[in-house]
């Protein structure tokens, strides 16, 4: 039996790297396209991060894609990272405080692409 996604989407294999939608992996085609312009340097596809609470580890958090962006301008240049969501993912609980705790720990903000 094939397990069917909740919200319809369809796991995808470009470059040996599975996306878990048609729109994540269309996102990282638009990543390796600036990439190759030299607009986009060191993309790094669902790395993992440890977020603890009290020394205790919680849960593991995999944003979809982490990269720099050299299209800003100097001052603003920094490490992105970025999930790829649909708007009903978007607001499931589990994401919104998986969000709120990789931000807090990390001291980043977790861009949401839609």
């Amino acid at each position: 039996m094939i397990r069917r996604n909740k919200f319809n989407a369809k796991k995808v294999t470009v470059d040996g790297i599975q996306f878990d939608s048609k729109r994540e992996a269309a996102y990282y085609g638009e990543l390796k396209l600036r990439e190759r312009a030299g607009e986009v340097v060191s993309l790094r596809c669902h790395p993992t991060f440890t977020l603890t609470a009290h020394g205790k580890t919680i849960c593991k958090f995999k944003p979809d894609f982490v990269f720099g962006d050299s299209n800003l301008r100097m001052a603003d240049r920094a490490i992105r990272y970025v999930d790829v969501k649909s708007p009903p993912t978007a607001k499931k609980a589990d994401f919104r405080l998986k969000k709120k705790l990789f931000e807090a720990q990390y001291g980043v903000e977790l861009e949401i692409v839609f």
